[in-house]
């Protein structure tokens, strides 16, 4: 029999699945505490639950349930496309000598995975696989799509799929892994390690740029169709290259007698790098009167997807299947810049995969504001490990860059300080692994050389006891301001919390650790055994195209890390710092990453994000994690994970409607924050078109200020101003934790919003506010009755109540701010649970009206249930005033401490913003 605890808590977990509320399950579903009661003595006499239960104790646990079960924030994984495989594949991947079940046992034990992590990378695989094809001559090449998150296991998600398909159908698995050699070398190897041979089958990895090169295409062993006995099946790990890749299109038609039997999967990866086309792309008219033209590469991997030939050419021999899935982190151009045809849009399927739980990401690390809990509280505030780089250091560099040398600015020898302690923690703790920062500043290799000299020379020529002072402050700074609490509170659902280091070990135990890195700092040289030598203590890198070749003979300049068996005959972790640029943008992945300053900033999307090497995994190092950076890239990061999570909401919408990606245009959200930010290049998204204005169903905050007196005193003035104007208009009514005016005009909003001062650090701006001005009084204007105002908070604050003439007291509410920002102000998150719905008369509304309004929580798309409730013609304006005498601080925020109040405000448009859309939204054309 169960104990009463598994009985409540599952109770909970499928009320929650089954889209209840914490405030639905405290009350049992019901409507109030009277039919609640009802309600649990029902349970208690047909469930079995304690007869000793009082509503108050169940209320209690369902509190200690949510703080043991966090809400998740992530967006799960969902897939567009229609099942192509109605054979069950479960005996076949689950036999006792299948790839996959070798693989998984590989996930389970060396890579350390967790089991949840496990069924996530299953649960995708089959998603995958059942949507792929075993025989394509009838129906054309099977195109998809597969996009997760940056370094956040697409290859392991890549090498599920390919196990299982091993499994089954499949017999030659093409991997096109991107335009770096490092890169492919790096793939090829790691799928050459995991992917392990059963009795069942047999693995050869083919290299027809190496070893392979003379290999005939008539020497492979390729099973018959059903034939699932003991086989062999063949991995190519090619370079998106003209030369490579006409090679392998000619190699694999090169035997007519084993094409006809070749059931290929094209893997992509990086798929949004050389693979998209970046002619001109043709449409309407154009495309029906003229072929289109393509860029090489794109081109070549264009025939191998379509079964062509390398010069375009229809072969004499058709393959018994190909399916071609791209792999990327940014997708924005492969679902932007040109429809279904011959291309390589994703006319089949689209999987977005779920960030496991021990994935550090954009949305953990930056935050992301939109994700909130019934009460308001932000449930992805971001981690205190970001740490800005001020305009002195990128001057500094810059002046450094331009002259050829400098001294090392003064946040970058912070920066190196804190990573010394990493390192010396780390190896002190018994670690083997490789420890690693990366530097990256610049994209041109001789301000790599500049900075790799102000490195070498911070380290070597230092004074020892200067050094040792420095990394004895940055640590008990650095230690102080980010532990185990704070991790706990703002990433509370990662997977290792309960199995990780408490606390980190005082200065005096690292010291000597630190002493021992300094004093031997070197490069990576090579062995006469065709290996190489490393650095007892640090060894610094320069990774870029030209490194090598200009390096000191015997020099290995560029990074390459021990393999597992060097690794077993050192006696400690061997310690990188890593200066580059372009070449450790993608794929690559830095080992053991714990420290980077990055102050190099793009105007495009996909480009920042890939460069963004700091997103993974931090097992054994979560609370040693730094990055510095520049309050504008910080700015467009924390932009990105809106973006990031906006596109896995709209898979996942498109997948409970059941719309193949063929029958539409995908939307990507562009924000209002970075406006002058592409999400690709122009040439990447050519079919991206501007979603017409349309802000239904959308919401706006400004949750940053200017600290000065004189701007904060303005607003408040303006706001004081506005609510007496409309008292004269509209009587005010006191409703639960508001104050509301009915019936405003956009008229009066519009003038509200002009006179409010926007600071300059807003993510909101003047311009947007005008832009969203013009549609309010623009063709939209019969869409709008007439808007709500409302002055939200309590009346028991540390100030009491305000007052202006006419009308009753005014609450006020409480916010601290950011402690990490300085010269202004950031609070984060201004709207509170409910506010939205504030003027909603709750008693009047049906039963089921209600439990819409609650269902998925009662602050979630707050727009449609102003629709629901009957309010789908009026927005609502509220007004915050945030109290100068607030007190509220935490480890990484501060009490306001504004000389005056500060006058905020949210804007709350009514309607499905998915089925609007807006003003920054961009679609694939699918003419």
């Amino acid at each position: 029999m169960l104990a009463t605890s598994e009985i409540y808590d599952t109770f909970i977990r499928e009320a929650l699945e089954n889209s209840w509320t914490i405030e639905q399950v405290k009350l049992l579903g019901s409507d109030n505490s009277l039919v609640a009661e009802e309600k649990l003595e029902e349970l208690i006499e047909d469930e079995g639950w304690e007869d000793s239960l009082t509503l108050e104790r169940w209320v209690e646990y369902v509190e200690a349930y949510k703080k043991v079960n966090p809400i998740p924030i992530e967006v799960e994984s969902a897939t567009l496309g229609a099942i192509t495989i109605q054979e069950d594949l479960s005996s076949l991947l689950n036999g006792p000598d299948s790839s996959w079940k070798a693989l998984k046992a590989e996930f389970a034990g060396p890579a350390g995975l967790s089991v949840d992590s496990i069924r996530d990378i299953e649960s995708s695989g089959h998603s995958v696989i059942y949507r792929l094809r075993s025989d394509t001559r009838d129906t054309g090449t099977v195109k998809g799509l597969v996009f997760g998150s940056v370094q956040s296991g697409k290859t392991a998600n890549m090498e599920a799929l390919i196990s299982m398909a091993a499994d089954s159908y499949w017999n030659i698995f093409i991997i096109l892994s991107g335009t770096i050699e490092n890169l492919r070398i790096q793939t090829r190897d790691r799928l050459a390690r995991d992917l392990k041979t059963t009795q069942a089958i047999a693995w050869k990895h083919i290299d027809l740029a190496g070893e392979d090169a003379k290999m005939s295409a008539s020497q492979l062993k390729l099973n018959s169709m059903g034939d699932y006995t003991y086989g062999m099946r063949y991995v190519i790990t090619c370079l998106k290259n003209k030369s490579r890749l006409t090679k392998l299109i000619n190699w694999l038609y090169s035997d007519k007698d084993k094409a006809r039997r070749m059931r290929i999967i094209v893997i992509d990866d990086e798929a949004d790098q050389a693979s998209v086309n970046t002619a001109l792309i043709l449409s309407g008219e154009e495309a029906e009167q003229y072929e289109q033209d393509r860029k090489e590469i794109n081109r070549l991997i264009v025939c191998l997807a379509n079964g062509l030939l390398a010069n375009g050419a229809e072969p004499d021999v058709e393959m018994q299947a190909i399916n071609y899935i791209s792999y990327t982190a940014t997708p924005y151009a492969n679902v932007l810049n040109e429809p279904p045809g011959e291309s390589l849009y994703p006319k089949d399927f689209i999987h977005s995969l779920a960030a496991p739980k021990e994935y550090f990401g954009v949305n953990v690390i930056f935050g992301n504001p939109e994700y909130v809990d019934d009460e308001g509280h932000c449930l992805a505030p971001g981690l205190n490990i970001v740490r800005i780089v001020p305009k002195e250091d990128v001057d500094d560099l810059k002046k450094a860059h331009d002259n050829g040398w400098g001294a090392s600015p003064r946040v970058m020898e912070r920066a190196i300080c804190w990573f010394l302690c990493c390192a010396a923690v780390l190896r002190s703790k018994g670690r083997k692994k490789p420890i690693s920062m990366l530097v990256h500043t610049s994209g041109r290799g001789s301000h790599h050389n500049v900075d790799y000299a102000m490195i070498a020379d911070f380290i070597t020529k230092t004074s020892h006891k200067i050094l040792m002072q420095a990394c004895s402050e940055v640590y008990e700074e650095e230690t102080a301001r980010f532990t185990y609490a704070d991790l706990a509170r703002d990433f509370s659902t990662y997977g290792l919390l309960d199995k990780m280091d408490r606390s980190l070990p005082p200065f005096e135990l690292i010291k000597d650790e630190i002493v021992e890195l300094v004093s031997e700092v070197g490069n990576i040289k090579y062995a006469d055994d065709e290996e190489f030598d490393y650095s007892g203590g640090i060894n610094l890198c320069i990774d870029n195209c030209y490194s090598d070749k200009e390096a000191d003979n015997g020099v290995k300049m560029r990074i390459v890390y021990p393999d597992a068996r060097q690794l077993s005959k050192m006696d400690k972790a061997p310690v990188f710092i890593v200066v580059g640029g372009n070449t450790l943008a993608r794929g690559l992945t830095i080992e053991g990453l714990v420290c980077t300053y990055f102050t190099r900033s793009s105007n495009q999307a996909d480009t920042l994000m890939q460069m963004a090497r700091w997103f993974g995994y931090r097992k054994g190092s979560e609370l040693l994690q730094r990055i510095w950076i520049t309050e504008e890239v910080r700015a467009k990061f924390r932009a990105l994970s809106k973006v990031e999570a906006n596109l896995k909401e709209e898979i996942k919408r498109f997948e409970e409607c059941g719309i193949r990606p063929e029958n539409l245009g995908i939307k990507v959200r562009a924000m209002p924050e970075v406006r002058k930010f592409a999400l690709s290049a122009k040439r990447k998204m050519q079919m991206a078109d501007p979603c017409d204005y349309d802000f239904t169903g959308y919401s706006y905050e400004i949750t940053e200020f200017d600290s000065d007196r004189e701007t904060l005193r303005r607003n408040v003035e303006v706001s004081e101003s506005f609510l007496r104007n409309i008292t004269k208009k509209s009587a005010p009514m006191a409703k639960g934790n508001a104050v509301v005016w009915e019936k405003i005009s956009s008229e009066d909003i519009v003038e509200y919003l002009a006179a409010y001062a926007v600071s300059g650090h807003s993510g909101v701006t003047v311009e947007d506010l005008e832009v969203f001005s013009k549609w309010l009084l623009g063709p939209n204007a019969e869409r709008i009755d007439y808007w709500n105002v409302a002055v939200a908070g309590k009346h028991n604050g540390p100030s009491g109540s305000w007052i202006i003439e006419g009308s009753v007291p005014l609450p006020k509410v409480e916010r601290s701010k950011k402690s990490a920002i300085d010269g202004w102000i950031d609070i984060g998150s201004l709207r509170s649970g409910s506010d939205a719905l504030c003027d909603v008369d709750m008693g009047a509304l049906s039963s089921e009206k209600k439990r819409e309004i609650r269902e998925g929580g009662i602050n979630k798309n707050v727009g449609q249930k102003r629709v629901v409730a009957g309010l789908g013609r009026v927005p609502l304006l509220l007004i915050y005033r945030i109290d100068s005498l607030s007190r509220r601080s935490s480890a990484t925020r501060i009490p306001i401490g504004t000389s005056c109040d500060v006058m905020s405000f949210s804007i709350v448009i009514p309607g499905d913003k998915h089925v609007g859309g807006n003003v920054s939204a961009v679609w694939m054309r699918m003419d």
